[in-house]
C-alpha cells in the first residue's frame, strides 16, 4: 500500500479511538474451537466436556467482511486451533481474503500441519513455557516439548521467512527457567519471544470467573519467588543486553519488570502496572460459540449466530463499551495481566 493508503488506514484507527465507532478493524481474533490437547493449570478450555467450534460457513461469512471492515489480519486461536474439525478448510477460506493470517498454537500438532501453516500464515505464535520436558510438563500438563520443537523446526525449514514468535506465560513453575527458555527459542530458530504474566483474576481462557485459590497459589509468585525473579531479570539484562536491543525479546526489559510488579500487586505489596492497552479500539474477538467480545476478558456484545459481525462491531453496544472504558479504567483493566498490550504506530504502519 502507498503512503497515502497508510495515512488513511492509520487515521481511521485514530478515529476509532476518538469517536468510539468502528471505521476499521485491523485485527480480528477468531477462537475457532474450545478443544485443546494441553492441560494447563492457568486455562480451563481443556476441561470442557463438549468442545464448541465456529463452523466453516460462519468463518466464510466473516471472511466475506474483510474489505468492508478493513480487516488487515486474522489471528486464528482457540483452544487449540489445529484441533478444529476442518482446519485446512479454515485456512483455505481465510487465505482467499486480502488479510494476513496469524496463528496462535501450542505447537503440539504443528509438525503435522506445518505445510498448511507455512502456506497460509504470515505469523505463528507458539507457546514455549519451559526449556526442559519437566518444566514444560509442570506448566502445560503434557509431555510434548519434543513435538513442539519438531513443529517449529519443520515450519522454519519449509518457510524460513515465516515469522515465528515464542509465547511464554511466566509463573511459579517456570520463572527460574527464563534464561534457558530464551536460549531455547533462539536454538529452535524462532524470530522473537514474548512474555506475559498469568491472568488468574478475570473470566476468560475457558473459565467463567477467576481461578480458585489453591490453583492460583500454584501459578502466582510469592514473596520469595519475587526476590529470585528480580535477580534473574537483573542478571540476564546485564549479561544479554543485545537480546533486548535487537528486539528478540519483543516487549523489552520494562515488560519483565511489569510482570514482576504485577505479581507483587497480586500479593498486595505494590500497585498494579499502569494500563496502556488500546486494543478494544482496534480489534474484536469471535469465540467458538459465536459470541463477539470487544476484549477477550469482557462480556460479549453480540453473537454472530444472531446478528452479523458487521452489525455487532459497529453497534451502539460497541460504542458505549469503548466510551465507558475510556472514561474510567476499572479493576478488570487495572488488574489485567496484559495491561501493557498497546498497538504502537510502527505496528500500524507495517499493517496498512
Amino acid at each position: 500500500m502507498n503512503l497515502f493508503g497508510k495515512f488513511i488506514g492509520i487515521s481511521k484507527c485514530q478515529l476509532n479511538y476518538l469517536t468510539h465507532r468502528t471505521f476499521t478493524l485491523p485485527f480480528l481474533v477468531l477462537n475457532i474451537t474450545t478443544n485443546c490437547n494441553s492441560r494447563c493449570q492457568m486455562c480451563d478450555f481443556w476441561k470442557n466436556p463438549k468442545p464448541q467450534e465456529l463452523s466453516l460457513p460462519e468463518i466464510k461469512e466473516i471472511a466475506g467482511l474483510t474489505e468492508k471492515l478493513n480487516i488487515k489480519k486474522f489471528i486464528v486461536s482457540g483452544g487449540e486451533p489445529l484441533l478444529h474439525s476442518d482446519f485446512s478448510g479454515v485456512m483455505e477460506v481465510l487465505g482467499k481474503s486480502k488479510a494476513k493470517i496469524g496463528l496462535a498454537t501450542n505447537g503440539i500438532l504443528l509438525a503435522e500441519y506445518a505445510s498448511l501453516v507455512a502456506k497460509y500464515c504470515s505469523t505463528v505464535f507458539v507457546s514455549l513455557d519451559g526449556s526442559s520436558s519437566q518444566v514444560y510438563r509442570n506448566v502445560r500438563g503434557v509431555d510434548a516439548l519434543a513435538s513442539v520443537m519438531a513443529g517449529v523446526k519443520k515450519l522454519k525449514t519449509l518457510n524460513p521467512l515465516l515469522l515465528v514468535i515464542g509465547r511464554n506465560i511466566i509463573q511459579k513453575s517456570n520463572y527460574l527457567d527464563l534464561v534457558a527458555i530464551i536460549k531455547t527459542a533462539r536454538e529452535w530458530g524462532m524470530d522473537h519471544i514474548s512474555f506475559s504474566a498469568a491472568d488468574v483474576k478475570n473470566a476468560g481462557f475457558g473459565r467463567s470467573g477467576k481461578v480458585d485459590s489453591t490453583t492460583a497459589q500454584g501459578i502466582l509468585l510469592d514473596e520469595k519467588d519475587l526476590i529470585q525473579f528480580k535477580q534473574v531479570i537483573t542478571s540476564f539484562t546485564k549479561t544479554y543486553p543485545k537480546l533486548f536491543s535487537t528486539k528478540f525479546i519483543i516487549e523489552g526489559y520494562k515488560n519483565l519488570i511489569n510482570i514482576h510488579n504485577y505479581y507483587s500487586a497480586m500479593l498486595g505489596r505494590s500497585k498494579f502496572p499502569p494500563v496502556y492497552c488500546n486494543l478494544p479500539w482496534l480489534y474484536a474477538a469471535v469465540d467458538a460459540d459465536g459470541k463477539v467480545r470487544p476484549c477477550c476478558l469482557r462480556q460479549e456484545i453480540g453473537n454472530i449466530r444472531e446478528r452479523s459481525l458487521g452489525e455487532i462491531v459497529t453497534s451502539a453496544e460497541m460504542i458505549e463499551f469503548r466510551k465507558q472504558l475510556k472514561k474510567q479504567k476499572d479493576s478488570k483493566c487495572s488488574h489485567c495481566a496484559y495491561s501493557s498490550a498497546k498497538v504502537h504506530l510502527k505496528m500500524l504502519c507495517e499493517m496498512f
